[in-house]
């Protein structure tokens, strides 16, 4: 996904979000890709978690029916979950933050894969 990425204080980019073409947006989406239980190592470039889940931003970028709504992805720092360090799921709290930054107060859907999925229930609190 081409656009900007979003860097937090720590200089990790938790958030790639197209150059929106229109604000206000009426919501968003961030999606959040799946990786392993374990592995303190960043992402690779050719990462194969991420790229499954292209298909499905390529198809919210393209309908019609959502041209008013952002489709923005995670950046985790590790390819892991890493048991209660959670990773992901403080990534993709830092990535609403900086999508909020953006688009301002809007209902914002996660769609998540496996451990994309552990991150989305991880942080469905988040108002």
């Amino acid at each position: 996904m081409s656009g900007h990425g979003f860097s937090s204080a720590r200089g990790h980019r938790a958030l790639e979000l197209p150059q929106p073409s229109f604000l206000p947006a009426a919501g968003a989406v961030l999606v959040l890709h799946g990786g392993r239980a374990d592995s303190l190592v960043p992402p690779p470039l050719l990462n194969l978690p991420g790229l499954r889940m292209r298909p499905f931003v390529r198809a919210l970028d393209q309908d019609p029916l959502f041209a008013d709504v952002l489709v923005a992805s995670a950046c985790y720092r590790m390819r892991g979950w890493n048991g209660q360090r959670a990773g992901p799921a403080q990534v993709a709290r830092q990535a609403l933050e900086q999508l909020r930054a953006v688009a301002g107060p809007v209902p914002v859907v996660l769609a998540g894969h496996s451990m994309g999925h552990r991150a989305a229930l991880g942080t469905a609190d988040d108002p």
